[in-house]
């Protein structure tokens, strides 16, 4: 029954590619491998709805739930076992947080992807990348107290002090408790 679904969707979306039928086709094949657990596919799938469907109503929402794949992929066990793929590796993290962002460099997942580039750049000890990646993550939110405390970090681990103590005093300054 699913696999006549999704093969419905896939007729809509080939067939009548300019209808409003068919982002919602999209979103919904999308959808449907998310729930399928197939996490990669679902997140190419989105994508597709996002390059092919910019002005469709599901754009937000598979911005969304495109971020929501990369950030659960990072912190969990999301693929098959028994030889596949159980956890993305970080450079297939950082790609998708990437695309998040250059799918919407405005967005509201755009620092946030930036700031989850730079604590996986972090955590694989790529100290130059994390710090580099912090920086954007400060410029896309200047606000983003953890962005600041995180390049302190990186920057101390790396000697460059004077930027680690610039960095740490506006972590103070933006949340003196």
């Amino acid at each position: 029954r699913e696999s006549a679904a999704m093969k419905g969707y896939e007729t809509i979306i080939s067939k009548y590619p300019y209808t409003s039928m068919a982002p919602e086709a999209q979103f919904r094949i999308a959808a449907a491998l998310e729930q399928d657990r197939k996490f990669e596919d679902a997140f190419n799938a989105y994508q597709n709805l996002i390059t092919r469907y910019r002005q469709s109503p599901q754009f937000s929402e598979a911005l969304d739930r495109q971020y929501g794949i990369a950030t659960l992929s990072r912190t969990k066990r999301t693929g098959r076992t028994l030889g596949f793929k159980v956890k993305l590796g970080p450079q297939e993290l950082i790609a998708m947080l990437k695309q998040i962002i250059a799918n919407a460099p405005q967005g509201v997942h755009a620092a946030e992807a930036q700031f989850e580039i730079a604590s996986i750049y972090e955590d694989e000890g790529q100290h130059d990348q994390a710090i580099a990646a912090y920086r954007e993550a400060v410029r896309l939110q200047p606000t983003n107290v953890d962005a600041y405390y995180g390049l302190g970090v990186a920057a101390e681990r790396k000697g460059l002090d004077d930027e680690a103590i610039a960095a740490f005093r506006e972590v103070i300054r933006r949340r003196p408790d």
